[in-house]
């Protein structure tokens, strides 16, 4: 049964952003959002609101997770192929909400979150083990989110929860033909916009990235905090964890 709190939560994207498609809602119904904020904005973890996590980053809010596990549903549902399991690759993963709700989405799928901060990606550990289910799966590592996650590729959708300067060319090569790639793009204060960039074709060999294999569309307005890089971070590897 549903809890009070997160029908209220649901209720909250059909009257701040219009309705949502009823398999994102029923996602969204079944990982709290409580478990993924700090404990001083428990309260309002259900409101329709961005919300800091430390580390001078924030959780989305709900209505822009929503609009974007609307936006990978079907190449996620559409991904698997003989011996070639189903990946996804959160960048910026936060303290992991956003990786519970495409675990939970999609139970046969690989989920991997990477984030420059170690203190987030013990969030991300902590708290999807807290959630259960398959959010429990979410592989969560320290790495620059710029260059993705290569040991884990290819991806069938890669979602990006900060905004960066240019499209990375290193998440580019890491989608599979067919997959779909999330980001923001746009300076800190100034304009962004949420691109989908979808991959229509393979590398040719020997050549440079070609954006004629990609197709890119412009979805909407943003505001995220940066996709940074932090080495200092990165150096301190997993086992500081």
């Amino acid at each position: 049964m549903l809890t009070l709190n997160l029908s209220r939560n649901v209720s909250s994207l059909h009257s701040n952003s219009g309705a949502i498609p009823k398999r994102v809602e029923d996602v969204m119904r079944q990982v709290d959002r409580k478990l993924f904020v700090p404990p001083v904005y428990a309260e309002r973890a259900y409101e329709d609101t961005p919300l800091p996590i430390g580390t001078g980053q924030t959780i989305s809010a709900p209505h822009m997770h929503g609009s974007a596990l609307g936006m990978i549903f079907d190449v996620m549902s559409t991904g698997a192929q003989p011996h070639q399991p189903i990946k996804f690759l959160d960048v910026g993963t936060g303290s992991g909400y956003f990786s519970a709700l495409v675990a939970t989405a999609f139970p046969n799928a690989e989920i991997y979150g990477v984030d420059c901060f170690a203190e987030l990606v013990k969030q991300t550990r902590e708290h999807c083990a807290a959630a259960g289910g398959r959010a429990a799966s979410v592989q969560a590592s320290l790495g620059d989110g710029w260059q993705g996650l290569p040991a884990a590729a290819p991806f069938d959708a890669i979602h990006v929860g900060a905004a960066a300067t240019s499209v990375p060319h290193a998440l580019l090569t890491q989608l599979k033909v067919g997959g779909r790639l999330i980001i923001p793009v746009g300076l800190q204060g100034g304009a962004q916009q949420l691109l989908q960039v979808d991959r229509l074709r393979p590398d040719t060999p020997g050549k440079a990235l070609d954006m004629a294999d990609f197709r890119m569309e412009e979805k909407a307005y943003v505001a995220f905090v940066p996709l940074i890089k932090k080495p200092e971070e990165v150096a301190g590897a997993d086992s500081a964890l």
